[in-house]
């Protein structure tokens, strides 16, 4: 039975490459959506949309089992099977507002005191990039676990540009996530997106997260998500420390994983946040 079941499936398996393409908007607004994470479930194939909402990519060995998301924060995310939406007659996704939370007044203590968690010693001789995905990042991301004791403010997120050479600003997206167990990367805690441009060709950059309001009392990830095609690490990289164990995945909803407790150690990204707490 398993060897008829086999044969029954390999014809989708065989087929030619697909592509796929859409347009993501708000269903509220039908305002377009832009750097949309699209991608299958689990495997390290997807995109991120552009300014526009527009997204296209690629695949091979079509599994009638696959799944898509599509996810935004801020928006409930879509799941559904690749055959359904390769069936669907319109290829516009539309995306439903999540409900407006009111922000958390911050109240500052007096005694406030301010620390910076994660990699604060740059290694500017080891050249650090993003996991490889037929040399497109787009969608690829680094992380590290923070170790955090007590409620705080993220204030900033740093890290070290050791070299870009491209002549535009890069852009990219941070994220943070909640750590699950086994010290495993869990769902965002972020209540809307971080997206910045990189215009540094070397030396430390800092954003400023204040406006975010972004508070957290456990360990917690920081990653680095690319949002840009065709970045090569010959023209562009950032500090990484061989001690430091790294977090990473190539696609959107591709499987996280990690050197910590491998046998080549770390090689994580030397990624560091400037937070604040009371002394009281």
């Amino acid at each position: 039975m398993r060897f008829v079941f086999i044969l029954f499936w390999i014809p989708y398996f065989l087929s030619a490459q697909q592509k796929i393409s859409g347009e993501i908007v708000d269903k509220s607004t039908k305002n377009n959506l832009s750097y949309v994470s699209i991608g299958l479930i689990g495997k390290p194939i997807g995109t991120i949309s552009d300014e526009l909402g527009h997204f296209e990519f690629s695949f091979n060995n079509y599994n009638p089992f696959d799944s898509i998301k599509i996810m935004s924060i801020g928006y409930k995310h879509i799941s559904m099977l690749l055959s359904e939406y390769i069936q669907q007659k319109t290829n516009i996704i539309e995306l439903i507002p999540l409900p407006v939370q009111l922000e958390e007044v911050v109240v500052r203590s007096k005694k406030v005191k301010f620390k910076k968690l994660g990699v604060t010693k740059y290694s500017k001789n080891n050249c650090t990039g993003f996991a490889d995905a037929s040399a497109n990042w787009k969608g690829s991301e680094a992380a590290i676990l923070i170790h955090n004791t007590k409620p705080v403010f993220i204030e900033a997120f740093s890290f070290y540009v050791i070299q870009n050479k491209y002549p535009d600003s890069l852009l990219f997206r941070l994220m943070f996530y909640k750590k699950i167990k086994n010290d495993w990367v869990g769902p965002t805690f972020l209540k809307k997106p971080i997206i910045f441009k990189l215009g540094n060709k070397q030396g430390e950059f800092t954003l400023d997260l204040k406006e975010y309001n972004i508070q957290y009392s456990e360990d917690f990830f920081v990653s680095l998500e690319c949002l840009m095609d065709e970045v090569e690490i010959t023209r562009f990289c950032y500090s990484g420390s061989i001690d430091v164990p790294s977090y990473y995945k190539v696609k959107a909803f591709s499987k996280w994983h990690s050197t910590a407790g491998t046998r080549n150690g770390g090689g994580g990204a030397d990624f560091n946040v400037l937070v604040s707490y009371s002394d009281q």
